[in-house]
């Protein structure tokens, strides 16, 4: 049976797998950290944030399409979208196109729960990136953007900021003016569950408990 070579595994290969290492260990901690501090408060997983962010962004999509884009089986997406429509935060609609189609969008209460857990992440993610110069992470957004792209990926962008993503929608989910339709590939999409009595009762509690974890 070969032995391990004397002299060790070469330099340019530690080195490789020793940043590869780190950026999954940077990423799960990421997560861990958002999830311990933000999204556990407001009774959500990653996946949950992920789903509702993709879906108030991009507008109602099917499973296997949700599947596919977040990188999890068809099952493990009914199971979250069932978790997430017994909270009223999503809503399962038929497809006007075909009636048998099945598309899962997001509701009033998902909009402002998502918005909520976004300015909480964002707030994490600011107090971690304050490490370093603001020239520092433009390297390494551009190093970073390189490597995804050496692996066969791509950087996820989302449009539009902090403010003008979600101050609309928390003031739609106080009961203020309602957001304007979001521009979704080309086709408006608007917020708004195709059935409004599908909303939780008692939505005000949990709109107060968003409000003290965004402003924590």
């Amino acid at each position: 049976m070969p032995g391990i070579p004397a002299d060790g595994p070469r330099e340019a290969d530690f080195a490789s797998r020793r940043l590869a290492v780190t950026v999954v260990q940077a990423g799960r901690a990421g997560v861990r950290r958002v999830e311990a501090d933000v999204l556990r408060p407001l009774g959500l997983s990653f996946s949950g944030y992920e789903l509702l962010l993709h879906l108030w962004l991009r507008g109602p999509h099917e499973s296997r399409d949700l599947a596919r884009v977040l990188g999890v089986s068809v099952p493990s997406i009914t199971s979250l979208v069932n978790t997430l429509e017994r909270r009223g935060l999503v809503a399962r609609e038929r497809t006007a196109a075909d009636g048998r189609l099945v598309s899962i969008g997001i509701t009033y209460d998902g909009i402002a729960l998502a918005s909520a857990a976004q300015l909480g992440v964002h707030r994490v993610q600011s107090q971690a990136a304050a490490a370093l110069s603001t020239e520092e992470q433009r390297a390494m957004q551009g190093y970073l953007d390189r490597y995804l792209a050496a692996i066969g990926e791509s950087r996820v962008d989302f449009a539009g900021t902090r403010q003008e993503i979600s101050e609309p929608y928390l003031a739609a989910a106080s009961g203020r003016d309602a957001p304007p339709p979001r521009r979704t590939g080309g086709a408006t999409a608007d917020p708004r569950p195709a059935s409004p009595q599908r909303q939780p009762a008692g939505s005000g509690g949990a709109i107060n408990r968003i409000q003290e974890v965004v402003t924590t």
